[in-house]
């Protein structure tokens, strides 16, 4: 069965996830360990040298987006390229100045003034994906919204994701969503643990992935 650890804010967090790893080995190459951001790899790699006093094999340490792009490209097979913010908001550009009811009316006509709102934008549109919403329901939320600035925010999702699909492109939050659609049938035997270390707060795609991965008996969950 997996394991759920809660430790309280005092404690090392780092300290917990080494504790948790096999003693009498100098090869963790199978263990996996997976925390919010980058940093925590570092201390982790840190704290094995200095309980080791030798050389060793450390475990593959990822921030959740590093991992989640493991996930995508080695079990998936997926090799989409993914989608910079700059071109984003070139797509977009593109998509806004084709719309007759354009965010912003006549004030974002040229690249320069629209690079400001397009960041907003995509980074508004990926939220919603995060938040496991489709273009219908996003039409149905808005629909008794008397603001003119969010009227227009199912034509852009639905042909922005449109044309970001025709041209094999990918986003993070497309990423995610493709993992957490298909983390029931991955096969993740080849992890021999993995630790999910310091997570508290989630968006509804993420809860699908790690609900999955906290059900594995491999799994070792320390929040």
């Amino acid at each position: 069965m997996s394991r759920h650890i809660i430790i309280p804010p005092t404690q090392n967090l780092v300290q917990e996830v080494v504790a948790q790893l096999p003693v009498g080995t100098n090869d963790f190459s199978r263990l996996t360990i997976v925390f919010p951001g980058k940093r925590p790899a570092h201390f982790v790699r840190k704290a094995l040298a200095n309980r080791l006093g030798d050389s060793f094999i450390p475990p593959k340490i990822f921030s959740i987006d590093s991992f989640i792009d493991d996930l995508f490209t080695t079990k998936l097979h997926l090799q989409k390229s993914p989608l910079e913010d700059l071109d984003a908001v070139a797509l977009l550009f593109d998509i806004h100045m084709g719309l007759p009811d354009r965010l912003g009316g006549r004030h974002f006509q040229t690249v320069d003034r629209f690079i400001g709102l397009g960041l907003k934008l995509f980074s508004e549109l990926e939220e919603l994906v995060m938040a496991d919403t489709d273009v219908r329901r996003v039409s149905e939320a808005i629909a008794n919204v008397p603001l003119a600035r969010v009227q227009g925010l199912p034509e852009y999702f639905s042909l922005f994701y449109g044309i970001v699909n025709q041209k094999g492109l990918t986003t993070r939050s497309l990423r995610y969503k493709r993992v957490a659609d298909t983390i029931a049938t991955l096969d993740l035997s080849d992890r021999e643990t993995i630790v999910l270390a310091g997570f508290y707060a989630f968006t509804s795609v993420e809860q699908r992935i790690f609900r999955n991965l906290a059900q594995r008996d491999n799994t070792i969950v320390i929040a």
